[in-house]
């Protein structure tokens, strides 16, 4: 393998790297909905603790929509406890836009290499190294999928390689 083509498969190598940060990424945002459990605590009927005009009052609300406002404390669940869940539900949907925004940012680098790709080598052979280094499809695979031999991925391999390693500083 020519320096050219080592140089190549490093670069293009990221392609992998991506991929795995990504996967973690999608792993992180679907389980970022096991944090947001609903609280044990809250009761059966629509619970809703006092305003900020009676703090001490303690609201119900009916299935009809109507609300119950007691001044004297009624029932025992504790304030904190439903501060506690909707703090668990805005901290989800913050981590869940963040990881959001750190997946864009993974997905335009991957296109960003591809372009890269596709910019210094020929269509075919370009074709070649993206679904090998991105799709991670053995040259068999390849083959197939072309409708050519193994050993043409392996030359369209190999000029690829060479053709985008020459032009990396």
């Amino acid at each position: 393998m020519t320096d050219n083509q080592e140089r190549a498969k490093v670069q293009l190598q990221r392609f992998a790297q991506l991929q795995s940060e990504l996967r973690i990424l999608e792993l992180k945002y679907e389980s970022a909905l096991d944090d947001c459990q609903p609280c044990a605590a809250w009761p059966d009927i629509g619970y809703v603790p006092g305003g900020q005009h009676w703090p001490d009052a303690t609201v119900y609300k009916l299935d009809d929509g109507t609300k119950l406002r007691f001044t004297k404390k009624v029932a025992p669940v504790p304030r904190n406890t439903h501060m506690i869940a909707g703090g668990r539900i805005l901290s989800t949907v913050e981590a869940r836009r963040r990881i959001e925004t750190q997946m864009r940012v993974i997905h335009e680098q991957m296109r960003e290499l591809e372009d890269l790709v596709n910019a210094r080598c020929d269509h075919d052979d370009a074709e070649v190294l993206i679904r090998n280094f991105c799709l991670g499809q053995s040259w068999s695979e390849i083959a197939e999928a072309l409708g050519v031999s193994v050993r043409t991925v392996a030359n369209r391999y190999s000029r690829g390689l060479e053709a985008f390693g020459s032009q990396i500083a």
